[in-house]
């Protein structure tokens, strides 16, 4: 049997993802790196405009000064739609660490599960009420929000994602793209930087 043929296709498609070099080596393709969002400002004891429950779906988020986060979680509870099944991850940067405080908002149901020192992965079942939760770690510190939801609730329009919601400068500012990082000390949509709160490390 003649393989000379099929080596001739074989090889040009095997040195496609190959790149080369004027040493005339030939070195796979650079890793993927995903950009890391630049950190949003977040007013300190500032709630956004709350939801009516049950008119959309969304993870409100509220800095309430040393370190304390409170995130609520709602859902659109439209015609023939169950609730939301939602997975957020909530994290803050190494070496630093986030813990959990109870306040009795959550429902049998719904899980707050430790990933590592530095992060939480909520799996709240949300219907017509809110569920929330309150995260602790140091004062300042920058917390990322990446949050999916399934069981009908996909919204294609965004990619999937659903709204995360917080106080800027005294208005309300939102975004669809996961994740979203919130920093007493992060950057204004404008540009400027924060004018308030405990900004820290």
């Amino acid at each position: 049997m003649n393989l000379l043929p099929a080596l001739a296709v074989a090889l040009p498609l095997a040195l496609a993802g190959c790149s080369s070099t004027p040493d005339g080596y030939l070195y796979p393709p650079a890793p993927y790196v995903p950009a890391v969002p630049t950190p949003q400002a977040i007013d300190t004891d500032a709630v956004p405009t709350t939801p009516v429950f049950g008119s959309e779906n969304s993870v409100t988020v509220e800095y309430r000064g040393s370190g304390t986060w409170h995130l609520t979680l709602s859902c659109q509870m439209a015609a023939n739609l169950p609730p939301c099944a939602w997975d957020v991850v909530a994290s803050v940067d190494p070496p630093h660490t986030l813990t959990t405080r109870e306040t009795g908002e959550l429902e049998s149901d719904d899980r707050v599960v430790p990933v590592d020192p530095g992060a939480f992965r909520l799996v709240f079942s949300t219907a017509a009420d809110a569920d929330s939760v309150e995260l602790v770690s140091d004062p300042g510190v920058t917390l990322g929000i990446d949050a999916i939801l399934d069981d009908g609730h996909f919204d294609p329009s965004i990619d999937g994602n659903p709204e995360i919601r917080w106080k800027q400068r005294g208005a309300d500012e939102n975004a669809a793209t996961n994740p979203v990082r919130l920093s007493p000390g992060g950057v204004l949509r404008d540009g400027g930087t924060s004018n308030g709160g405990d900004a820290g490390p």
